[in-house]
């Protein structure tokens, strides 16, 4: 190996004083947390950012599920639509909102509220010590107007089956992942571009590392 290859190895290790600062934003982050909404649970949190990071996309077509959330926390489906309903409630948090009939059919979509975009933005600006005025998602009006003057394809894959690391994941159609949308959108959010190669069952996609494949199934599956 070559002395290049070991310092380039070397930038992307943690080190000591990265690794202290992480766990000090980590700390900080849920300690806002305990003040702001002390009765969140952890799987409350979860889902409130799982949806946060499916909506913070405002050229979206498409709005998160109970089915999709409940698939991210490896949860039933009614078990996380009694989680949901607890994230919704005027006597709780409220920090969620669901719509019906977004999609032309009974199934509910889920947005955040104007409290929930708030809690986002502070702890995002407390995870990152940078200035976070506004978490701008899409929104119920937005989604709307934006399938109205769309002449976009609104781009749907399927997740056949995830690999044990979590990087990897078999998806189909192929010719979807392939299409324009998806790699401009890979190219724009994610840390690095995911190899693809074919499979019997689909296209067997991995990626760089576990936010970048967690953030693509929330996007496209």
């Amino acid at each position: 190996m070559s002395v290049g290859q070991n310092r380039a190895e070397q930038d992307q290790e943690l080190s000591k004083v990265q690794a202290a600062q992480t766990l000090a934003s980590l700390v900080a982050m849920l300690m806002e947390l305990q003040r702001l909404e002390p009765d969140l649970t952890l799987d409350g949190l979860k889902a409130l950012l799982l949806v946060a990071l499916a909506v913070q996309d405002e050229d979206q077509l498409r709005l998160p599920s109970i089915g999709r959330i409940s698939s991210e926390l490896a949860k039933s489906t009614s078990g996380t639509s009694r989680l949901v309903t607890s994230l919704t409630s005027p006597d709780g948090p409220a920090l969620i909102q669901r719509r019906l009939g977004v999609s032309g059919s009974r199934s509910e979509a889920l947005l955040l509220t104007d409290r929930g975009r708030e809690l986002v933005a502070r702890l995002l600006h407390v995870t990152t010590s940078k200035p976070f005025e506004t978490f701008e998602t899409q929104t119920y009006e937005r989604l709307l107007e934006a399938r109205q003057r769309s002449e976009r394809r609104n781009i749907k894959l399927r997740m056949v089956s995830v690999s044990e690391d979590s990087l990897g994941m078999v998806i189909v159609p192929p010719e979807n992942f392939m299409s324009d949308e998806v790699q401009s959108w890979c190219e724009e959010f994610l840390s690095q571009p995911p190899q693809a190669e074919n499979a019997l069952e689909g296209l067997r996609i991995k990626f760089s590392s576990i936010p970048d494949a967690v953030h693509f199934r929330i996007r496209w599956t």
